[in-house]
């Protein structure tokens, strides 16, 4: 079912830079037939950064199922992964 809080989340990925990261990560997502809205990712001096925007609504399971599929999958990759509903990362980034 989608979730009626917030249909946003957002994911930022943090990790030393090699091939597959943006593959895994986006994997799940199209298995939970999440939308990805935004996608920006870099490389300096072999750090790699990545932060997506992406909408939940019709993926038909609930934030907490994607945020546990996607945790699993930072776990899997060794990487640093954080998803938030981006409501909460609105509100915890105003001045």
């Amino acid at each position: 079912m989608a979730d009626p809080i917030g249909e946003k989340i957002v994911i930022t990925v943090l990790s030393a830079d090699r091939p597959g990261i943006v593959a895994g990560v986006t994997r799940v997502l199209a298995d939970l037939n999440v939308n990805i809205l935004e996608l920006s990712q870099t490389v300096l001096d072999g750090v790699f950064s990545m932060i997506a925007i992406a909408d939940i609504s019709t993926s038909g399971y609930d934030f907490k199922k994607i945020k546990h599929d996607l945790e699993a999958e930072g776990v899997k990759l060794n990487i640093n992964l954080l998803i938030q509903r981006k409501e909460i990362f609105d509100r915890m980034h105003r001045v």
